[in-house]
């Protein structure tokens, strides 16, 4: 199961670094265009918009995985290293269940936006929202994955047996 995750959360984040050099070279080529050419290109903020959400999402469950996202540890640097473990289980699981919400409800959006007339378009290009909602729900469902992962791979050393070095400490 982990390597599977590991191996599309992987694959999503090449995506969101292919998203990211076309992000900057839109908009180094929009600012050349602006103020060599004093011909922006049209639909620029849409497309960064756009990109920004694949760029975003998609690397959310990498980050995870190498452990990337900020944290502050002036408290739980201080604890014993059982409760560090009790810490990052509860941690881990209401994570898990906040990006699953997230997830559900980015769905949800995206289909009644599908199927309504009043759908959401970008603002100069037309561009609908709605498959950018569903990309941004796989994201979150893939860092939801990383995150049950990491949920697991804490009770798994909660309930291993202590060695003597650590019941000494």
């Amino acid at each position: 199961m982990k390597r599977v995750v590991y191996s599309i959360v992987r694959i999503s984040s090449y995506i969101s670094l292919g998203s990211l050099f076309v992000l900057t070279f839109l908009v180094t080529s929009d600012v050349i265009g602006r103020y060599i050419f004093m011909r922006p290109i049209k639909g620029t903020e849409d497309i960064s918009e756009i990109i920004m959400v694949l760029t975003v999402f998609l690397s959310l469950g990498l980050t995870q995985y190498v452990k990337g996202h900020v944290s502050i540890d002036i408290i739980t640097s201080r604890l014993q290293e059982r409760y560090k473990v009790i810490l990052n289980c509860f941690t881990s699981f209401i994570a898990f269940l906040f990006f699953l919400l997230v997830a559900w409800q980015l769905s949800n959006r995206a289909l009644i936006l599908l199927f309504t007339p009043a759908r959401g378009e970008t603002a100069t290009l037309g561009i609908p929202h709605a498959p950018f909602m569903l990309i941004a729900a796989v994201g979150c469902v893939l860092l939801s994955l990383v995150l049950l992962i990491d949920f697991y791979d804490s009770l798994n050393k909660k309930t291993k047996p202590e060695t003597i070095n650590e019941r000494s400490e």
